[in-house]
């Protein structure tokens, strides 16, 4: 066997525990050869221990998109994203099934999406003059941290896929059973939650599971099922290739979409019936058992009273969803007018307000600031501007290319159904970091192919360097994980008034990250509010301003210590960015008030009636207001007003 026919053979030629074609025992190097072609072969070959690897790099990977921190003030994110890192690791120092890569086109896609990113951070740093700064936004803001936190893991899941997935056959089988597995921890955590017990602190209306909120953990579903409902249905009676995994995937299949159910999502429902459609493009056999389970699950779904609700649109809540989501896809769209190069990572938050308008106002109010245009391609388009919408375009059209062209094995078209799934529900919702870490194993091993000459010494030397920097990130992101857990103790202390060192312990496992200073600053302002002079004091110390919600902060505590001059400036500023803010509104007339500028109060505390003219408050604030001018007969008007609406 010469090494040129060595080097043309072709994927499957070499089978578990057999030699190649042509050796023969006793050949000089014919053992090195063997070995070499298992090593680059897709069916295995691997010693016992390295498979062993494999599986546990695998399933670190998958399990870490699940991976919760009770007890963190952000119990979700981090927590994923350093077990994700841990997994990568051991998947690129495993010896792997095969040598894998990615063609030009994607590396190029990438390539192209880092620049609009660079400079969409650039120019919201520069233009804004609001929002995380140039390093908060390349760190990415609390609590997603879209921007190099996150990212880099994606990036090394999507290799680890690559290494760990890109081959069919009993590797690709393996992600089954933990997928599986995975998908009955949440559904259990769902049902807990729907039955009215609280076991994490997530989404209070509608199970959030160890996703942390129910839009996610629908997404993650149907990720989920996509692999296991393709295996369910491709090999469904096949025993001896696999009859277990059958069952365990047929289950696994039910369990994720009771997670789907659960979450009342109905952009996750669409998702849950594009995946049924996708398998049955892609599988081949009895093409309508996909997309009859699919639509047989997601009208289980109706079963749940509250789920009903949401998808008939009798639910109010659900009404109100709809609607404030297409007012925010068209501001979305101003905002990309506005902003041409994108405001960066984190810099939606400040931005978006200037785009707010009396609609809004009316329709969703000022409750909490949003950090997302609640879509994907808008999300790409606030970031990096029309640059990164295309390179994202691209790359998700190489995908579904990738995706048809290894249809032939169920898992991976189980993958490609997946991500199908996954694109049409986070068309209607934020790109979180569970479902993100699904995704980017599946795209990553889709995308998978071999490279043109086998070669080990050159990859084994870059994986291993890049192995132990990802090995560095893990313990940096696990210990910014940890950090969560003083860091909500000090805020618990901070409302308490008692001692507050776990702050300092906070900074020291995580001194890279200025979320930190804010949050400590803002649970300082919440007490100041109540006058604690002290606590505005410790605030000013902390908050430097430049975000619409620091900046309303140190007006808080800047009229708490007597600048009322320096509050009515701030708040002026922010109101001038966000004009149909009510609460805004009410805390300058306040300030105008205090000031004896009883014209200005009264037209702010006018104006914010009109905005909400469901709430008392704007009544009550005039009441008062009339009693310090001493017009007995407005400030009835106005307690009459105030009650009318209580």
């Amino acid at each position: 066997m010469t090494t040129g026919h060595l080097c043309r053979m072709r994927e499957g030629d070499v089978n578990e525990g057999q030699s190649p074609p042509g050796t023969r025992a006793g050949h000089a190097g014919a053992d090195v050869r063997v070995w070499f072609a298992a090593a680059v072969s897709t069916r295995g070959g691997l010693p016992a221990a390295g498979q062993e690897t494999n599986r546990w790099a695998l399933a670190v990977c998958a399990v870490a998109s699940v991976v919760v921190l009770p007890g963190g003030l952000n119990a979700f994110t981090l927590p994923k994203l350093a077990v994700a890192s841990a997994g990568v690791t051991l998947a690129l120092w495993s010896p792997g099934p095969g040598r894998r890569t990615w063609p030009r086109p994607v590396w190029l896609a990438l390539a192209v999406g880092a620049v609009a990113v660079v400079i969409g951070t650039v120019a919201g740093a520069v233009t804004s003059g609001s929002g995380p700064g140039f390093y908060g936004s390349l760190v990415g803001p609390a609590p997603r941290y879209p921007g190099l936190v996150s990212v880099v893991p994606y990036l090394g899941l999507a290799l680890a896929g690559a290494r760990l997935l890109g081959v069919p056959g009993k590797q690709t089988r393996g992600l089954v059973p933990v997928l599986a597995g995975c998908a009955g921890v949440v559904a259990l955590v769902s049902v807990l939650e729907q039955a009215g017990f609280r076991p994490l602190e997530s989404d209070v209306s509608r199970p959030g599971s160890l996703l942390g909120n129910a839009s996610d953990a629908g997404q993650w579903g149907v990720l989920a099922l996509g692999p296991l409902l393709a295996w369910a249905v491709a090999r469904r009676g096949a025993v001896r290739q696999g009859g277990r995994v059958v069952g365990i995937a047929v289950g696994g299949s039910g369990l994720a979409a009771v997670v789907v159910a659960l979450s009342g999502s109905r952009a996750a429902l669409l998702g849950e019936l594009a995946v049924g459609a996708t398998l049955a493009v892609l599988v081949s056999g009895r093409r309508w058992v996909a997309p009859a389970a699919a639509l047989v699950l997601a009208g289980l779904a109706l079963l749940v009273p509250s789920v009903a609700s949401r998808v008939t649109g009798s639910s109010p809540l659900a009404q109100q969803t709809a609607h404030g989501r297409t007012l925010l896809w068209r501001e979305s769209l101003q905002l990309a007018a506005a902003h041409p190069f994108g405001t960066g990572p984190g810099g939606f938050t400040d931005a978006i307000t200037a785009e707010h308008d009396r609609a809004w106002a009316l329709a969703v109010g000022p409750g909490t600031p949003v950090s997302s245009p609640e879509s994907w391609p808008l999300e790409l388009l606030a970031v990096g501007g029309p640059l990164l919408l295309l390179a994202g375009l691209a790359f998700a059209g190489l995908t579904a290319l990738a995706g048809w062209r290894r249809r032939h094995d169920p898992v991976l078209a189980g993958l490609a159904a997946g991500l199908v799934g996954y694109a049409v529900s986070a068309a209607f919702a934020a790109v979180s970091t569970g479902p993100a870490v699904l995704a980017a194993i599946f795209g990553g091993a889709l995308l998978a192919q071999p490279p043109p000459v086998p070669s080990l010494s050159g990859k084994r030397k870059a994986a291993s360097f890049s192995g132990w920097g990802f090995g560095v990130l893990a313990v940096v992101l696990g210990l910014a994980a940890v950090a969560e857990v003083p860091l909500r103790s000090g805020v618990l202390a901070v409302g308490r008034r008692e001692s507050t060192e776990a702050f300092g312990v906070a900074h020291l496992l995580r001194p890279w990250d200025p979320t930190n200073r804010l949050v400590e600053g803002h649970a300082y302002a919440a007490v100041a509010a109540t006058g604690d002079q002290a606590a505005a004091a410790r605030c000013l110390g902390l908050v430097d301003g430049r975000s619409f919600a620091q900046q309303a902060d140190r007006a808080s505590c800047e009229e708490v210590r007597g600048n009322l001059d320096g509050s009515a400036q701030l708040l002026t500023r922010v109101s001038g960015q966000d004009p149909t803010n009510a609460l805004l509104l009410l805390r300058l007339g306040v300030v105008e008030a205090e000031r004896h500028r009883y014209p200005q109060a009264e037209q702010l505390f006018t104006s914010a009636a009109q905005l909400t003219p469901t709430s008392p408050d704007p009544w009550r604030d005039l009441a008062q207001l009339y009693g310090l001018t001493g017009d007995i007969v407005k400030q009835e008007q106005a307690l009459a007003e105030a009650h009318r609406r209580s």
